[in-house]
């Protein structure tokens, strides 16, 4: 009898210790961006897209399959461009390097895990975004962009500034973000044309 009540009062904890154990990711709201001062053409033009994902300059194949996603649909949604894998189009290729530190963070979310969120840890990650446009007409830009976000495992107070999200939703802001202040800036470089 003892054993079950323990049982019972054991998996209730880890039922309500559970939540302290899942991920909100921040995206720094300084980063954001809007889709305000866009302009949208009467029909969108066709681009190649390629995008390399990094580690501290190191290329990751399934995350550059992520990224590509992401970038593509961002660029998609936003009715300027679409995305085709076949010429006369534009060019852009969009490398991401997520120079965030990932042996600490690793130490501090085993922490984590050992106490089911009791002791929380934070994981950084700080993207730098090289972004090279060439438009089929031989216009080209070059851009690099900034944006990071902190995921949170765990009791960590004070919380991040920015909207709690999902890992996976914070990497769609991220690209989101960047493709919405590349079009602006491709947008003001080529006088909207």
């Amino acid at each position: 009898m003892k054993a079950k009540i323990f049982l019972t009062i054991s998996l209730g904890g880890l039922l309500l210790l559970q939540g302290c154990a899942v991920p909100h990711s921040y995206p720094n709201p300084k980063f954001a961006a809007s889709p305000a001062g866009i302009l949208k053409p009467a029909k969108p033009r066709p681009v190649m897209l390629s995008v390399v994902a990094q580690r501290k300059g190191v290329p990751i194949g399934l995350t550059t399959r992520i990224w590509h996603n992401e970038f593509e649909h961002a660029l998609d949604a936003s009715g300027v461009f679409i995305v085709t894998k076949s010429a006369p189009a534009d060019d852009l290729q969009i490398t991401i390097n997520n120079t965030g530190d990932l042996a600490s963070t690793i130490g501090r979310s085993i922490t984590s895990g050992i106490t089911f969120g009791l002791v929380g840890s934070t994981a950084n990650d700080h993207f730098i975004v090289t972004a090279s446009y060439r438009r089929s007409d031989g216009l080209t830009l070059f851009k690099k962009y900034q944006h990071s976000v902190q995921t949170v495992i765990g009791k960590v107070d004070p919380r991040p500034a920015g909207t709690s999200m999902s890992p996976p939703k914070a990497v769609s802001t991220v690209a989101n973000d960047i493709t919405l202040r590349l079009i602006k800036d491709i947008q003001s470089s080529t006088g909207n044309r």
